[in-house]
């Protein structure tokens, strides 16, 4: 009995303990806020054609941090010299090809007659997907390979230049560091004339971060009570039960820590002067509402895919967790 009421002890206060801490680090999740670091606008006219781009590229070129852009579907690709072809999304750029295209050799706007392809583009039309320095035709010009994107895609990036008659509907920018998502599209605004509607997927992916963690302390805390079960039926030994319970808690604290600095920091736009402004609180659901909507049904191109399997590939995943747990406790429960 005296193993018991100290094992009984003893877990309460990791119980305690745990709790504590988790909802010291969630709040304090909540209130540190992080820099947006990368915003893209979907482009309020069809003002932004390449003579305009490149007439705004005068006053914004010193920040190099500006990327404009356009998905242009089935174009078509040609390799003179096998006589083959390929359908593929054509993605003409003109800015820093990283701010949307987060892998691959970067094309920056002085890489006239270079471009980037995707495996599937590089196979349909070489049989091969090491095709790094041989050329393709797109629209009567010729372009060197300088990489090929790993995964099956079909795409071909390439940079505009002087002279081509492409109007842009995307854009891309860096925010300053001292900056938040808001001031950064105020700045573009006022500075350069530059308006469009914020494309967010932060608040999407904060949910899934917070669904993420949610759904591993349910599983971890799952762990525990299965050790302490299996100890208690093994060996009888409350003292055991007692120290295994609290390492292991202790490395739960320890790893949901990392997880909270790491994952649940929100923009420094969703955090309010005050937690009880509930005027702010109606003015962000209904502007994240509208963010939602607008993500559903805006055409979708590459660089968006990207984001939209991350967010279809967690829920796919937590629902399995989450059926294996009810199987797991419904056998548990039969048996």
């Amino acid at each position: 009995m005296k193993d018991k009421n100290l094992f009984g002890i003893i877990n309460l206060i990791f119980n305690v303990l745990v709790a504590f801490i988790l909802l010291y680090f969630f709040i304090w999740s909540f209130s540190r806020g992080k820099n947006y670091g990368k915003i893209e606008l979907m482009l309020a006219d069809d003002h932004y054609s390449t003579d305009n781009v490149m007439e705004l590229e005068k006053e914004y070129r010193k920040d190099n941090n500006i990327a404009f852009w356009k998905q242009i579907d089935c174009g078509e690709i040609i390799n003179d010299d096998l006589n083959r072809s390929a359908t593929t999304n054509v993605i003409a750029v003109r800015g820093d090809s990283r701010l949307l295209i987060n892998e691959g050799i970067p094309l920056r706007q002085e890489d006239d007659g270079v471009c980037v392809i995707g495996e599937k583009t590089a196979f349909d039309l070489f049989g091969n997907v090491k095709v790094e320095g041989l050329n393709v035709n797109y629209q009567g010009r010729e372009y060197r390979i300088a990489d090929v994107l790993s995964g099956d895609k079909e795409v071909f990036v390439y940079q505009v230049q002087q002279g081509e008659m492409v109007t842009f509907d995307r854009m891309s920018a860096l925010v300053k560091a001292d900056e938040t998502g808001k001031k950064c599209i105020n700045r573009l605004a006022m500075q350069y004339g530059i308006f469009g509607t914020l494309v967010d997927y932060e608040f999407e992916f904060f949910v899934i971060r917070l669904l993420a963690v949610i759904i591993l302390i349910i599983l971890l805390m799952s762990i525990i009570r299965k050790i302490k079960k299996n100890i208690c039926e093994k060996y009888n030994r409350w003292k055991y039960v007692a120290l295994v319970t609290g390492a292991v808690s202790l490395v739960i604290d320890i790893l949901i820590i990392i997880i909270c600095v790491k994952w649940l920091l929100l923009p420094t736009d969703y955090i309010p002067t005050g937690w009880s402004d509930y005027l702010y609180w109606g003015e962000f659901f209904s502007e994240k509402l509208g963010n939602l909507k607008t993500l559903l049904l805006m055409k979708k191109n590459i660089p968006d895919y990207d984001g939209y399997f991350t967010i279809y590939k967690f829920f796919a995943l937590s629902i399995i967790a989450l059926l294996t747990r009810i199987t797991q406790i419904a056998c548990h429960r039969n048996y």
